[in-house]
């Protein structure tokens, strides 16, 4: 008897571990395949915007690029018409009638022009297919069977990819346009983009994996691949022939190709899943760009998501408690026969009772249940009575309309039994309502009779889970912060980028351009002035806007500190008024300053940042305001807490003022209002930014008020200490000011500056001005010639930072401790490019008297000469 008893219960044993089994697989099945559905939903939305992005880019290049080659056109044709060049004499059919000289004006063209386009070759070709090169030659290779060489002596500009080039046998991008003379077309010039410019635009990183990215034609044909050419010939042929993709993804791809519209797709490489977007470039080029999502990214993703199976452990949890139930109420129902069998029935009871609140059974046949643990909580309702019962005082406590109604299918007792005889031995459902303390809880609908498959009955087991949701809802909201937020920093890094890559290239060409005209017209005064004047512009808008880049990430990582001191209110209008007064005469616009009602010009201020905040104000108000109309600025003070008062500074225009859309996102980063009346106004979006952080900082607050049309105000409203008034200059003049009347025509300046090129210019600079420069080429070099030369010789020295042997921190503390008033006094000025706030402090802690930046400003440099030479002894 005993040994059936005991084969009994190895049986019962044997049975639950195949059912905790199979729960665990389920349940891992269940979540796997879910995870890897929202995963590959997230990745494919991901894969599009960044496909979408870098397609802009690539757009972006070749429309450029189509302008650039244009103006080549104009200006071969002038170049050709100045050169007596002979169209006639130059198309002649065969080679050896082809007059030297043609081929050599031609050449001596290309030549002067081809570093002042960014292509990796420039050609021009004419008629017959004969490619001419800078060399004055002509290469062997016709390109007369190209099918860009008829579209381009037809007369048209495109865009054409070439598999092989005939001369470096690597794949090429070509932008081409017609060159005319009196009307008729005479060849083309046409540029080439190689593989190694191709794989720098096209190579992208995601999530530290390369992504294989591609160029295809309208066919999909594998124009350029980034895994290298070799892999595969037809991007559509590759998914048929090696069955990576379903038929469904696979008719996307296709129609994605014919109809030229984007698509994301998924596909498997080897056994991982992975996914892939396809982007129309644009009609111009006729080009797709693919890109996947990097295999390694995409199954660590999924991997990584898994390990957050939280859920699924919880669930394997509950189910083994359910299968303890289920022995539990097996012990109770047959009590008799398992106390004569156990002396322990008991404990195990009551443990399982801690554990649950109540354990119902329910005949499936009569739709009965009956209370055998713990008392009901959900109604008032008896301990045996119908299920229907049971489940409508359930459902009586949920406070959500629609959670009930689910809830309502779940606990439908046809719908519970209908799982159960389908072979399942455990349900578990996780609800809400609340029921005494309870918030959630989980219900446990566990097989006890079968007979001939059907269940006869069955326990509902009931678990207090809302701590452990609460928990669980805690880390999704962590993870889903963490996530958003990189997603919201990868974007802002590829604006940053587009944004850049655009704003720096534009000057940049403009600079390298115009170079290389003033080069090649060195006799011709006029347009070398001009280049010269435009470089000029040029490199300030670029030294601008590296400046606000600079300012901009100082600001944003805490690093930037306000040195306030001493300041003149009125003196510092004075000068903004001087800045800004040539900006406002070109546009003859009739600007006006109402800031003498302030009773306190003297303030504590960092004097440079709020010089700074406020020409960036006008200078907008000014770039932005119509000729001939008005700009009105003010300023006014009243009295504050503290001992300071608060100023009010405005800036008001009758410009073009600001939309409605644009105006919340003003003060934004890289924010430019996309309109028509201010396309060609140069700007890069961070000016106001910079203003609004600087505002911020100095403990203030700035706003805007603008209608569309009719102008805007800017005012910034900042509380400061004020200063005693002192008395004034016999002349009425700031000191500063009065320096400018001493004469330094003669003084010795000894420059310590290790760049050759940037030594020749400061002391080219210097020499206008009569002033007599020597050089040191290192710290070192700079300590011993002052020294050597000994006291007065030099009146002041221009020191660099960054040099060989000795530094310029350690060069002034040397000069600094030599012997006499001399070496202690004399004005040490820093000239670097180092232009930090502590680089400004260092050269100050170093023994130096001032800062200055490079690139300097002459007239600046001048006066602060004048200034430390003979101010400070005055």
């Amino acid at each position: 008897m005993k040994n059936t008893v005991k084969d009994n219960r190895l049986a019962t044993n044997i049975i639950a571990v195949v059912v905790i089994i199979a729960a665990v697989a389920l349940s891992f099945t269940l979540f796997y395949n879910v995870n890897e559905k929202r995963i590959s939903a997230q990745n494919e939305t991901y894969i599009s915007d960044i496909t979408e992005q870098r397609a802009t880019l690539i757009r972006d290049l070749f429309s450029e690029n189509t302008r650039y080659i244009d103006s080549a056109a104009m200006i071969f044709r002038t170049e050709f018409e100045k050169n007596g060049l002979n169209p006639a004499a130059l198309n002649v059919k065969d080679d050896s009638n082809l007059d030297e000289e043609q081929v050599k004006i031609v050449g001596k063209v290309l030549k002067a022009y081809e570093g002042q386009f960014a292509f990796s070759y420039l050609r021009f070709i004419d008629l017959q297919g004969r490619d001419y090169t800078t060399e004055e030659e002509i290469i062997q290779a016709n390109v007369s069977s190209r099918e860009y060489f008829a579209d381009a002596i037809s007369g048209n500009s495109g865009i054409t990819y070439i598999m092989d080039s005939k001369v470096t046998s690597e794949r090429q991008v070509g932008f081409y346009s017609p060159v005319k003379m009196n009307g008729e077309v005479i060849g083309f010039v046409i540029g080439f983009y190689g593989e190694e410019f191709m794989n720098d635009i096209l190579s992208m990183k995601m999530f530290g994996y390369d992504c294989e990215v591609l160029l295809c034609d309208k066919e999909g044909n594998v124009l350029y691949n980034t895994f290298g050419n070799e892999n595969y010939s037809n991007f559509v042929k590759r998914l048929k022939d090696e069955k990576i993709a379903t038929e469904s993804e696979l008719t996307d791809v296709e129609e994605a190709f014919s109809l030229k519209k984007n698509n994301a797709f998924r596909y498997l490489e080897g056994d991982e899943q992975s996914a892939g977007c396809i982007v129309y470039l644009d009609d111009e080029s006729e080009l797709f760009l693919v890109m996947d999502f990097p295999v390694e990214a995409y199954t660590s993703m999924i991997r990584n998501s898994n390990i957050n199976g939280i859920e699924l452990l919880v669930a394997l949890v509950f189910i083994f408690l359910a299968l303890l139930v289920f022995y539990t109420l097996r012990f109770i129902s047959q009590r008799k026969r398992i106390v004569a069998e156990a002396k322990n029935s008991n404990d195990i009871h009551t443990a399982m009772s801690s554990l649950f609140e109540n354990f119902i059974i329910v005949d499936a046949d009569t739709g009965r249940y009956d209370y055998i643990e713990g008392m009901p909580e959900v109604g008032e309702i008896p301990n045996v009575g119908d299920y229907e019962t049971f489940v409508s005082s359930l459902l009586d406590r949920f406070r959500d309309e629609g959670e009930r109604k689910a809830a309502e299918k779940l606990l439908s007792l046809d719908r519970i039994i209908d799982e159960l005889n389908r072979g399942q031995d455990v349900l578990s459902y996780k609800l809400h309502a609340p029921i005494g303390k309870e918030e959630w809880f989980t219900y446990n609908f566990i097989a006890v009779t079968r007979e001939m498959g059907k269940i006869k009955e069955f326990i509902i087991a009931r678990q207090d889970i809302t701590e452990l949701q609460q928990k669980e809802e805690e880390i999704k909201e962590t993870i889903e912060a963490a996530r958003n937020e990189a997603e919201r920093s990868s974007q802002a890094k590829s604006d940053f980028l587009s944004n850049m890559s655009h704003d720096i290239r534009t000057p940049m060409n403009a600079i390298i351009g115009y170079t290389n005209i003033a080069k090649s017209h060195m006799d011709e005064s006029d347009t070398v002035g001009d280049s010269l004047d435009k470089i000029s512009s040029s490199s300030k808008y670029l030294l601008s806007l590296i400046n606000d880049i600079l300012d901009m990430s100082k600001i944003e990582s805490g690093k930037i500190q306000l040195s306030p001191g001493d300041c003149d209110l009125s003196e510092i209008f004075s000068r903004i008024a001087d800045i800004t007064r040539s900006q406002a005469e070109k546009k003859s616009l009739n600007i006006s300053y109402d800031v003498d009602s302030m009773k306190h010009s003297l303030v504590v201020a960092d004097e440079l940042r709020f010089e700074q905040i406020m020409i960036n104000i006008i200078s907008n108000a000014i770039k932005y305001t119509p000729e001939g109309r008005d700009i009105f600025i003010g300023a006014k003070e009243e009295p504050a807490e503290d001992g300071k008062s608060r100023y009010t500074f405005s800036v008001k225009d009758t410009g073009v003022g600001i939309s409605e859309d644009f105006l919340p996102h003003i003060f934004e980063s890289f924010s430019r209002e996309k309109n028509s009346r201010i396309d060609k106004i140069q700007g890069t979006g961070l000016g106001m930014a910079i203003t609004a952080r600087l505002v911020e900082l100095m403990g203030g607050k700035i706003s805007v008020e603008s209608k569309l049309g009719e102008g805007s105000e800017f005012t910034v409203v900042i509380p400061l200490e004020t200063r005693a008034e002192e008395a004034g200059q016999a002349d009425g003049r700031s000191q500063h000011e009065a320096y400018e009347d001493y004469d330094i025509e003669g003084d010795r300046i000894l420059l310590v500056e290790d760049n050759d090129v940037n030594a020749e210019i400061a002391m080219m600079v210097l020499e206008q001005f009569g002033i007599t420069t020597e050089r040191a080429s290192d710290g070192k070099e700079g300590v011993d010639t002052i020294s050597a030369k000994g006291e007065g010789y030099y009146k002041a020295v221009l020191m660099d930072i960054q040099m060989p042997v000795m530094n310029g921190y350690e060069a002034t503390r040397a000069i600094r401790a030599l012997e006499g008033e001399y070496f202690r006094n004399i004005p040490i000025i820093a000239m670097s490019a180092n232009a930090y706030e502590e680089d400004v402090q260092n050269s100050i802690e170093a023994g130096m008297d001032i800062h200055v930046s490079k690139p300097f400003d002459t007239e600046e440099l001048v006066k602060t000469l004048k200034k430390y030479i003979y101010g400070r002894s005055s």
